[in-house]
C-alpha cells in the first residue's frame, strides 16, 4: 500500500501492465470514500503494443462491488 495525498494506492500483482485499487476521502469526509481502478481505460498502450484490461479490471470492479455491498 502506497500512502498518496489523497488517500491510498494499493497495487495488485499483474503481468503486463500496472493495476492498481485507489481508495480515499471523498471531499475530505470521513465517513465518505472515493474508490477507482486504476487504469480505468479498457485498452493501454505499453511498447506500442494495445493491451486489453477489460478482464483484469472488470474482476477488481467485482471484487470491490462485494466488498461494498
Amino acid at each position: 500500500m502506497i500512502p498518496e495525498d489523497w488517500g491510498w494506492y494499493i497495487p495488485i500483482k499483474k503481468d503486463g501492465f500496472h493495476l492498481a485499487l485507489c481508495c480515499g476521502h471523498q471531499s475530505g469526509d470521513a465517513d465518505e470514500f472515493l474508490c477507482f481502478i486504476d487504469p480505468c481505460k479498457p485498452t493501454i498502450r505499453k511498447w506500442l503494443k494495445k493491451i486489453d484490461t477489460t478482464a483484469q479490471v472488470q474482476r477488481v470492479a467485482e471484487a470491490l462491488e462485494k466488498i461494498l455491498a
